[in-house]
């Protein structure tokens, strides 16, 4: 009897050992660091039509290691909010007009790249972000001085992805399926001070060697 209960315990460490290497190997596969000087965000190509599709982007940009979608955006893929590519501003800023009746979850920020470093603001005032490389606008921001945004709710396990600025300048992807409050404390938990919300419809990653997929975004992150 004992050593069959032995055995049963054994077996259940076994796979208890199994799940946490799995769930670990999603995370490090779903979640990346990179330096913000090899950080762009795309939306159309030299022609002026839209990627899209991240294969379209990978075309482009050869050597590109990682990429992810975000960011606020309309059913035909044009952005919406504000958003500036290689220092051209391509679409406007947009702000909540009354706090009370808007049903969107706040506050809005911006991922912003400038000079090389990456911030997250929350200035709804487009001359704070003239001398931008990058700039995109999404909302929530999900953490700010290192601590979660009390306006979060709980919200479903839910696949998102979400962008944060470590202490150290670096910057932090993360998609994986987690409610608000969870994913904004993984942020933390990862050392960051900041981070921003990106998209919970579709949210996606591409690595290189990776198959992308056929679904349809407007803006796009991608590093080199």
């Amino acid at each position: 009897m004992k050593i069959r209960l032995l055995d049963t315990l054994s077996r259940m460490i076994r796979f208890i050992h199994a799940c946490i290497l799995i769930a670990l190997l999603s995370t490090t596969l779903s979640a990346q660091t990179f330096s913000p000087s090899n950080i762009k965000i795309v939306w159309k190509d030299s022609n002026d039509i839209p990627y899209m599709l991240f294969k379209n982007v990978q075309k482009a940009y050869p050597n590109a290691i990682f990429m992810t979608n975000g960011g606020r955006d309309t059913k035909s893929h044009h952005p919406t909010g504000l958003y500036i590519e290689k220092g051209k501003k391509l679409s406007n800023l947009q702000s909540i007009l009354n706090t009370k009746t808007s049903t969107e979850l706040q506050p809005l920020g911006v991922f912003v790249i400038r000079k090389g470093k990456a911030f997250i603001s929350k200035a709804m005032n487009a001359s704070a972000y003239k001398d931008a490389d990058y700039a995109l606008q999404s909302n929530p921001i999900l953490v700010w001085n290192g601590s979660i945004n009390r306006r979060l709710p709980k919200g479903k396990a839910i696949m998102r992805n979400g962008v944060g600025v470590k202490r150290d300048g670096t910057v932090y992807f993360a998609c994986l399926q987690m409610g608000y409050r969870d994913f904004a404390q993984h942020f933390i938990e990862q050392d960051c001070i900041s981070a921003i919300h990106l998209t919970a419809q579709k949210a996606e990653t591409w690595q290189k060697d990776s198959k992308p997929s056929y679904s349809r975004y407007a803006t796009i992150f991608v590093v080199e």
